[in-house]
């Protein structure tokens, strides 16, 4: 199995002590070589590449030791195993697996272009379903992040309740000020989550309703076998008639002339 950035495995992304995500600072916003002034583009350019780096760094995800286990969904599978040959492996790493390309999409596309792919994708069963997988994996990372942050926003509080017993000013106007700031994150967070889901069960619906036209459509196409079928098996028997017909009418005649 390869360890190449194309793969499929999801990236956990590590957290610092203080509850930020971390970055690669090789892959700063200078590598974009934007000029001193910016232009708009520029301007857009870096806005783009500041979300992008948000999500998930997917060109570094491979462990350096191959016979480290793969992280996140295969926790039984290392980068030697041979799923091709094991029954078991082929199953986990199933439950586990997303398409690549949809790997590369769902962490560097925006979201408003992610969610235009999957609305464009829906009408194609097997995509649908790739993409629906897709939103259900982001919706599982968005609750684990609304948690963390709420979690983070408990912890504040205590440290506010705590200045505020030692009569810090200075320390509680910090504290404050970063809770504010967690509480709106948390309130973003949970409204994408709500958005998320209400998608999420909109797809399904589309999803069940692509099925049963195909349903219908195989019904039909059988249906249409069956009378064409029976359609051929007429025409044979009016072309016997006409045969039998054909060589009736002579001797009729002659017999009629007689």
């Amino acid at each position: 199995m390869s360890s190449s950035g194309s793969s499929s495995v999801r990236v956990v992304p590590s957290t610092n002590s203080e509850g930020t995500w971390s970055e690669d600072p090789e892959a700063s916003v200078s590598e974009l070589s934007f000029s001193r002034v910016p232009s708009p583009v520029n301007v857009k350019l870096q806005r783009d590449h500041k979300v992008m780096k948000s999500c998930h760094d997917m060109s570094n995800w491979a462990s350096k030791d191959l016979s480290d286990v793969m992280r996140a969904r295969w926790p039984n599978l290392s980068y030697t195993t041979r799923v091709w040959d094991d029954f078991q492996a082929v199953s986990e790493f199933g439950q586990g697996v997303l398409h690549p390309t949809l790997v590369k999409d769902l962490y560097t596309l925006l979201f408003e272009i992610l969610m235009a792919q999957a609305t464009k994708q829906i009408a194609l069963v097997s995509h649908g379903h790739h993409y629906q997988m897709a939103l259900l994996d982001r919706v599982h990372d968005v609750g684990h992040l609304v948690t963390f942050m709420g979690n983070r926003a408990s912890h504040l509080e205590a440290e506010i309740t705590k200045l505020k017993s030692e009569a810090d000013p200075d320390q509680l106007t910090v504290a404050r000020q970063q809770m504010a700031e967690l509480q709106a994150d948390n309130t973003k967070l949970k409204l994408e989550l709500e958005e998320l889901a209400c998608r999420l069960e909109q797809i399904d619906k589309e999803l069940n309703e692509l099925w049963e036209d195909l349903e219908e459509s195989q019904r039909l196409i059988k249906e249409q076998k069956a009378d064409h079928c029976k359609a051929d098996d007429e025409l044979l028997s009016l072309m016997k008639e006409n045969e039998t017909l054909k060589a009736e009418l002579p001797g009729k005649s002659i017999a009629d002339y007689k």
